[in-house]
């Protein structure tokens, strides 16, 4: 029963929605439609309304998962393979192995 309800408000609001363009919506949706779509824009619009959020870069997300790779992955002796690898600098893979040392030994 909930399911069908829920069907319903769903097909009343797309009643409403029909034929929206970016340009008919405000600030930071217009965005997101503009370089997501409308059916991200809309979805974003009715399960997150009314709160703010922020949203990391990409290479945020990436330098953690080089992170990740570089830990699982240190060998001892592998820094310029692991640096070759990630795309990062031979200098950044001894920071961060050298962070994760640190880490251990408290």
């Amino acid at each position: 029963m909930k399911a069908v309800k829920e069907r319903i408000r769903e097909i009343n609001i797309m009643k409403w929605l029909e034929g929206l363009k970016p340009d008919d919506l405000p600030g930071d949706l217009r965005l997101v439609a503009n370089q997501c779509g409308m059916e991200v824009a809309i979805k974003l619009a009715e399960k997150m309304g009314s709160v703010g959020i922020y949203i990391r870069p990409i290479d945020s997300l990436i330098a953690k998962k080089k992170e990740e790779y570089i830990k699982r992955h240190y060998n001892g002796i592998n820094h310029k393979e692991l640096a070759l690898q990630t795309g990062i600098s031979e200098r950044w893979v001894y920071e961060i192995l050298h962070r994760e040392q640190n880490k251990k030994q408290i």
